[in-house]
């Protein structure tokens, strides 16, 4: 542990890098304590404690927000919903569209294979080549 932090900071410290956030998320302070005010599933009773923790200087957090703003990443400060969803990364379309259809495909080609598993022995010839076509022709190479 570092000298000047207390055990408390440096377990909340401990449980942002296990969010798994870019490096900027992790040590801006306004996401800090929205996301362990306004999370359901908040790990720490005494949230008022949060306030006096937090001494990261508001000028790196504004560039840090800055940053990831330009990297893509939405900031929802709708509070209406009930809490705050801080970061939230905008799905590129294109990618998620290979994504899918790299899914369906796969799920295509174990179908085939699972039908010719199950039924490939009784099948007719012809039929059985005709699926085996339809599985291959689904790959992903």
């Amino acid at each position: 542990m570092r000298s000047g932090t207390s055990a408390y900071e440096t377990a909340q410290l401990a449980a942002l890098r296990r969010l798994d956030l870019p490096r900027e998320a992790r040590t801006c302070a306004r996401f800090f304590r929205d996301y362990y005010f306004n999370h359901p599933d908040a790990p720490y009773a005494n949230r008022d404690q949060l306030q006096e923790v937090v001494k990261i200087p508001t000028t790196n957090a504004s560039r840090a927000m800055s940053n990831l703003k330009e990297e893509g990443v939405i900031f929802d400060t709708d509070k209406r919903r009930g809490r705050q969803d801080c970061c939230q990364y905008e799905p590129d379309p294109e990618k998620w569209a290979t994504h899918r259809q790299n899914y369906l495909n796969r799920r295509k080609h174990r179908r085939a294979e699972g039908i010719l598993n199950d039924f490939g022995h009784t099948m007719d010839p012809k039929l059985r080549e005709m699926f085996q076509a339809w599985g291959r022709q689904s790959v992903i190479v």
